[in-house]
């Protein structure tokens, strides 16, 4: 049985079953003007079976599924004498260095194929035969089109109290988008490329084993593509929207430091409980509001009793290189907080306003002090029913006042037990009063 050589001209199957349209060399003329002696039109070519590969199955979808493009160069071999019913075996790659003339067969009707700038040079992909790449390959955009100068959290946001509190100063940290470490060795790399069309390159995968320098990358024609480092370090990056949707339970593990930037707002909504342990210290900065809304009650526990530390993870690596080393995995040591705090510091440069609808209860141990610059009032609101104002105080009361003590009221009743004071009047200057008890109705 016959191989011959022939150019796919038409791959646009009506029943799409993966037929193609094939000119053969030896058999069929290059003049598509059809005569009494010479000349077939493409469409009148006959249609030929395209043969897969053993590792695509073949039946029923299962397998990998492509056509030759047009202007391909097959080897072909016929199943009858009169060279009706054809089967294309393989794809042959070569060097083509002139355009394809649409006026005549063995070349692309369409004239796309061969692409005119990758003319004069092999068939074998650029980015497997490291061959102008950085001119107009992918690796000339994930080189240079990179984002720099992203910002991280860095501010140093220091002091627990009011003497040590501070200005948050920043310390201007940024990273950078990683460049594609591309230093591919022939004939290392595995590439599948994609039809480009109208973009300068198809999808692209690659399976790079170049030694040292090891990848594994997808590329969409957009320019979303996600690509793994001969360090085994992930780069992935999205030009669009991004959706991830689990519809089980999901878990991350970081094992070293986590940096997140987000250039807008984010907004997080938890449908059922939420809980954040923090083994270290918490410090946030917000330049503008902060605004809570609690339904429920609010605790905050100051100088809590503290858990244990959580456990270091387990960690087995398998994965060796053939001199039996190991790759090498990014570790933290995290220091472990033995200190122990229960104070609490609140500086508000403007007013602080609190509205209790209910009740304000307040349990000290220790000593209460109140501060006040200006005037401190306290006074029950005059829409609705009055209401009292009762202090009971196990020990002394002190008062000090630079002017007159006034109380006014409908009537008041002050028993004061035992009185030990100082008074001061503004006729004899200060004096001592003796102890006495008084009571005292007005």
């Amino acid at each position: 049985m016959e191989i011959y050589k022939a150019i796919v001209e038409d791959n646009t199957d009506p029943i799409k079953a993966g037929r193609v349209r094939i000119r053969v060399f030896g058999i069929h003329t290059p003049s598509k003007n059809k005569s009494e002696t010479d000349g077939i039109p493409t469409n009148e070519l006959p249609w030929a079976i395209v043969a897969q590969s053993t590792s695509s199955s073949a039946s029923t979808g299962v397998g990998i599924w492509n056509v030759p493009s047009k202007g391909s160069l097959v080897l072909a071999m016929s199943e009858d004498e009169g060279l009706q019913r054809w089967i294309v075996l393989a794809t042959l790659p070569g060097i083509p260095r002139e355009a394809a003339d649409t006026s005549l067969g063995f070349a692309d009707p369409s004239g796309e194929f061969p692409i005119e700038s990758r003319l004069g040079a092999p068939d074998w992909n650029r980015l497997a035969r490291n061959d102008k790449v950085s001119t107009d390959t992918i690796v000339a955009i994930k080189t240079t089109e990179i984002l720099k100068k992203i910002p991280v959290s860095s501010l140093a946001i220091l002091g627990t109290d009011f003497g040590t509190l501070v200005k948050p100063v920043s310390a201007g940290s940024t990273y950078e988008e990683p460049k594609e470490p591309y230093a591919t060795e022939y004939p290392d790399n595995m590439v599948l490329e994609s039809n480009p069309k109208t973009w300068l390159n198809g999808h692209v995968m690659e399976f790079d084993d170049t030694s040292g320098k090891e990848r594994l990358t997808m590329w969409h024609k957009a320019g979303t593509f996600f690509s793994i480092h001969y360090d085994g370090q992930w780069l992935k990056k999205c030009i669009s929207d991004s959706f991830e949707i689990v519809m089980g339970t999901t878990y991350e593990y970081f094992n070293n430091d986590r940096f997140q930037t987000v250039w807008g707002d984010e907004k997080i909504l938890v449908r059922s409980n939420k809980q954040t342990e923090v083994f270290g210290y918490n410090r946030d900065y917000v330049k503008g509001s902060d605004v809570k809304y609690v339904s429920g009650d609010y605790a905050l526990w100051i100088g809590a009793e503290m858990p244990d530390d959580p456990t270091k993870t387990e960690y087995t690596l398998q994965t060796r290189k053939k001199d039996g080393s190991l790759p090498v995995v990014p570790d933290k040591d995290v220091p472990k907080i033995t200190e122990r705090k229960g104070d609490f510091n609140l500086k508000i440069e403007q007013n602080h306003h609190e509205y209790v609808k209910g009740n304000l209860h307040n349990t000290i141990d220790g000593t209460y002090y109140v501060e006040v610059t200006g005037t401190r009032n306290i006074s029950k609101n005059q829409v609705g029913d009055p209401g009292d104002y009762n202090l009971n105080i196990h020990g002394e009361v002190l008062v000090k006042a630079q002017d007159n003590i006034k109380l006014n009221g409908g009537r008041q009743f002050i028993d004061f037990g035992v009185l030990h004071s100082l008074a001061f009047c503004p006729i004899i200057g200060t004096h001592t009063c003796g102890s006495s008890t008084v009571k005292v109705t007005l």
